[in-house]
C-alpha cells in the first residue's frame, strides 16, 4: 500500500478559536455514527452506546446519521418511534438511520458493513466520521485519505476473544491500529484501555454511561414468574453468550449449589452457537434461558434479582455491569482489571460490588453462597452503586465530552 502524507492532507492550519462563527459550538455538526449493527438498540453493548449518545448529540442541536445493519433492522418497521423517510432511510429520535447491506458471517459483517457506509458517507458532506470499535476503524484511512475528520472508540480489545482465530486477531489488531493512528481523536471508554495504549497520542478517557430504568410494572413481574423464576430469588446473567463472558461458570456453580436457587440468563449466541448448544446441554434445570431481553422486561429483571453476576474474563467497560448497578441490583464480578476499575474507583461511595477470582470456581462458587447469606450487605452495595453510578455514568457529561472531542478534531480550541 502506498505511503500517504495524512499530515499535508489534512494541511497544517492554525487551531480556530470557538468564537469563530463557522465553528461556533452552536454550529450544527453532521455525524456519522460506524461501527454499530443499528439502531433502534435491542441487544448490544455497543448499540446501546451509539443510541444514547447520538441522541444527546441531537439534543445539543447536531445531526446525527446512523448506519445500520440490515439483519439487525429487519422489524424496524414495525417499530412505534420510527418514520420511514425514503428506501432503507429512516427517522428515529431525530436520528437520521441508513439501512446498509453486509455479508452476514461471522469474519466478513462488521467489515463489510463498516466499508459499505464508509465509501457512503464521503458522498456527504459530513463534519465528523465516528467508528465504533476495533473492526470496523479498520476502514478509518480511507476518509482520511479524503481530508475528512475522523473519530474513533475503542469499546473493547475483541482480538482477546476466543471465537476468533488467528487471522481474525491479527485484522482486529490491525483494526486497532488504525484506531489510534487515522483518526483525530481516539476515546476510550475505560482507563484500563486508555493505560494499555501506552499514551498513544490524541486519545481521551470517556466512559460508556447508562440511562435512566424503564418503568416496570406487576406485568413484568408477572413475566417473570411465568418463566419460572420468583422476584428476589434468582441470580441474573445479562450478555452474549459467548465463551469468553463465562456464563458456562455461572451455570456449573449454580447447578452444584443446587438449594433451589435459580439462574436467569438473558442472552443469545453471537455468531457462537455450539458454545452455547454446549451450554445448554450443560446447564442444570435450574438455569432458565430467557433469550434476548429488552426494555421494561429487563429493568424487571435487574430491579428484582437477588444477585447479578458477571463473571467474564474480557470486557471493555462493561455496559451491563453499571445498568446493572443503576437498577439497585448487587453486582458480584470477576476480578479482571475492567471490572475492578469500576469498583475501585467508587471512592466515598464504597463497596459498590462484590468480585471474586477470574475463571476460579470455588472463589465463585464461594462468593455466591456467603453473600445471598448477607442480605442487609448486597443492600448496602446496591444503594451506594446508585449513587456512584448517578455521578460517573451519565450521559449528559458523555455527551458534552465527546462534542468537545469533535470539536477538538475540527482544531477547535475551547475558550
Amino acid at each position: 500500500m502506498p505511503t500517504v502524507d495524512l499530515e499535508s492532507k489534512t494541511a497544517k492550519k492554525p487551531p480556530v478559536s470557538r468564537t469563530d462563527t463557522s465553528f461556533s459550538p452552536l454550529r450544527q455538526l453532521r455525524i456519522a455514527m460506524i461501527g454499530q449493527k443499528g439502531l433502534p438498540a435491542t441487544y448490544g453493548g455497543v448499540e446501546h452506546h451509539v443510541e444514547n449518545l447520538s441522541v444527546g448529540l441531537t439534543s445539543l442541536g447536531h445531526k446525527v446519521t446512523v448506519f445500520c445493519r440490515r439483519y439487525y433492522c429487519s422489524e424496524i418497521d414495525k417499530h412505534l418511534n420510527v418514520e420511514t423517510t425514503g428506501p432503507l432511510t429512516y427517522s428515529y429520535k431525530g436520528l437520521d438511520l441508513r439501512i446498509v447491506k453486509s455479508l452476514k458471517t461471522k469474519h466478513l459483517d462488521a467489515i463489510t458493513h463498516a466499508t459499505l457506509s464508509t465509501l457512503i458517507a464521503l458522498r456527504d458532506d459530513f463534519d465528523i466520521i465516528h467508528f465504533h470499535g476495533i473492526g470496523p476503524s479498520f476502514v478509518s484511512f480511507v476518509p482520511r485519505l479524503f481530508a475528512k475528520k475522523v473519530v474513533a472508540t475503542v469499546h473493547a480489545f475483541d482480538f482477546r476473544q476466543k471465537k476468533w482465530g488467528r487471522f481474525a486477531k491479527f485484522c482486529l489488531r490491525m483494526g486497532l491500529k488504525s484506531a489510534v493512528t487515522f483518526p483525530q481523536k481516539t476515546i476510550c471508554v475505560s482507563k484500563t484501555i486508555l493505560g494499555s495504549l501506552g499514551g498513544c497520542k490524541n486519545t481521551v478517557y470517556i466512559p460508556n454511561g447508562v440511562k435512566e430504568p424503564y418503568v416496570w410494572s406487576s406485568n413484568e413481574l408477572d413475566w417473570i414468574r411465568s418463566r419460572g423464576l420468583e422476584p428476589g430469588k434468582y441470580i441474573l446473567f445479562v450478555g452474549r453468550l459467548i465463551e469468553d463472558k463465562c456464563c458456562h461458570l455461572l451455570s456449573r456453580v449454580v447447578k452444584e449449589i443446587d438449594d433451589g436457587l435459580k439462574l436467569a440468563v438473558a442472552g443469545e449466541s453471537s455468531f457462537t452457537d455450539g458454545y452455547v448448544e454446549r451450554l445448554k446441554r450443560s446447564a442444570g434445570p435450574n438455569t432458565i434461558f430467557l433469550g434476548n431481553v429488552y426494555n421494561e422486561k429487563l429493568s424487571a429483571l435487574y430491579a428484582n434479582c437477588a444477585l447479578f453476576v458477571l463473571p467474564s474474563s474480557v470486557e471493555g467497560l462493561p455496559i451491563v455491569l453499571i445498568e446493572a448497578m443503576k437498577h439497585g441490583a448487587p453486582a458480584l464480578v470477576s476480578d479482571i482489571p475492567e471490572n475492578m476499575e469500576i469498583l475501585n474507583s467508587a471512592g466515598a461511595y464504597k463497596p459498590v460490588g462484590i468480585s471474586f477470582k477470574n475463571k476460579d470456581f470455588e472463589s465463585l462458587k464461594r462468593a455466591i453462597t456467603e453473600n445471598l447469606a448477607r442480605p442487609e450487605f448486597l443492600h448496602l452495595i446496591a444503594k451506594n452503586a446508585i449513587n456512584y453510578v448517578n455521578e460517573n455514568y451519565n450521559w449528559q457529561t458523555i455527551v458534552k465530552d465527546t462534542q468537545s472531542a469533535y470539536f477538538d478534531a475540527l482544531g477547535v480550541m475551547d475558550v
